[in-house]
């Protein structure tokens, strides 16, 4: 039997005791964190599918809202309140059959319980979960969305003797890695305890300030309490592994993220732009990996979604994701992805213009020079300043 229930009614004991037998899946599931990644105003649902009294397979859906462009002055135009599948999985059983009857269970649920939409934000091409979603795409009961085409997702495999990984990377990258490393003064600072993320969140956030990102896109870490309270969750649990790379006692890149059962999760980072020719991203990540390897190695290393020059250097696996949506075929639904295909069509236009003008990475370089101060961060993808 399928189901969904709110996650403040689902039995705590059941669902710890699934996370348990499912050691591998992502922290995000765990129920001390269900509804602290986002503000939204659709609470938290668990679904959960049973063979007799035994839980098979659970997944966790956190509210969320989407618009159908991506312009904040806009952004109010074709709102639509629905769910992400949180931690980009599924806890439990994995296999076909029980990724089919949850993506059943979602499009039965779509347009009443489960809102106006339900996203797979990331998701990776050829999984069970993927093949059932992609399944349903001619499901005349949904609007069927692909926001991106799969993108790569690089990760980092340690081998058994965590210090033999630097041999994965070539003789050249490792040579550089360690030069920027040696030419820019800096410290390295390590948080993992609750009593760490005031400072932790105060220097990220005048990171963010800083960063290109935060210019261009927002600020994504602050010292709100929000943010304080998910952290101090992950801390609670022995997951937090925050880092803060320092430059003369000054913080100028940093890395929120975390470790669990075998995983370290890359999951939040940003660096000042005033100091990307000293390449602080890259020096961080350099020295995050040799604390790794020191202290408590994780099994893998997950960079997400997306392509960029520092993954393509120090990641050591490659495979593809990209993001899905399932949305209720009703009257908003309808407006909300005629507005979205409307704004896709020229967006698509407008690139195809411009490279036919031979403008296409100028107009890309100068995004990034208003953005970050530096024509430089368009070799770097949206992160690590290398």
């Amino acid at each position: 039997m399928s189901s969904f229930t709110p996650a403040s009614r689902f039995d705590r004991s059941t669902w710890i005791e699934l996370m348990e037998r499912s050691p591998e899946r992502s922290l995000e599931l765990h129920p001390d964190l269900v509804g602290l990644s986002r503000q939204a105003a659709l609470p938290p649902l668990v679904y959960a599918d049973h063979e007799g009294d035994t839980l098979h397979t659970l997944g966790v859906l956190d509210g969320k809202a989407m618009s159908a462009l991506s312009t904040p002055q806009l952004a109010w135009l074709g709102r639509l309140q629905g769910y992400r599948l949180a931690g980009h999985e599924l806890a439990g059983a994995l296999d076909r059959e029980s990724a089919e009857r949850f993506v059943s269970t979602v499009i039965d649920q779509l347009g009443a319980q489960l809102g106006d939409f339900v996203f797979f934000e990331d998701i990776d091409v050829g999984t069970p979960l993927w093949d059932a979603v992609m399944a349903r795409r001619s499901e005349p009961r949904v609007i069927f969305d692909v926001p991106h085409e799969p993108q790569p997702h690089w990760r980092i495999r340690f081998p058994k003797k965590p210090a033999d990984y630097w041999s994965s990377m070539s003789r050249k990258s490792r040579y550089n890695t360690r030069r920027a490393a040696r030419q820019f003064e800096h410290e390295i600072e390590r948080y993992t305890a609750p009593e760490q993320i005031a400072d932790f969140l105060a220097r990220a956030e005048h990171i963010s300030e800083r960063s290109w990102q935060g210019r261009r896109l927002g600020i994504r870490m602050k010292r709100d309490a929000r943010h304080q309270a998910r952290l101090g969750a992950i801390a609670a649990l022995g997951a937090l592994r925050c880092y803060v790379l320092t430059h003369q006692q000054a913080p100028v890149a940093f890395v929120f993220g975390w470790q669990w059962n075998g995983r370290y999760e890359y999951e939040e980072i940003g660096y000042d732009s005033a100091f990307i020719e000293q390449s602080p991203g890259r020096v961080l990540l350099f020295r995050i990996l040799e604390d790794l390897i020191a202290d408590d190695c994780p099994q893998v290393l997950d960079f997400g979604c997306g392509d960029a020059v520092y993954k393509r250097i120090f990641g050591n696996d490659e495979g593809e994701s990209g993001a899905l949506l399932l949305a209720a075929n009703h009257l908003r639904g309808k407006l909300w992805s005629n507005i979205r295909l409307a704004h896709k069509r020229v967006d698509q236009d407008a690139r195809a213009l411009l490279r036919r003008t031979g403008l296409y990475e100028h107009a890309r370089r100068l995004y990034r020079r208003v953005g970050s101060g530096s024509a430089d961060a368009s070799a770097n993808d949206n992160t690590s300043g290398d």
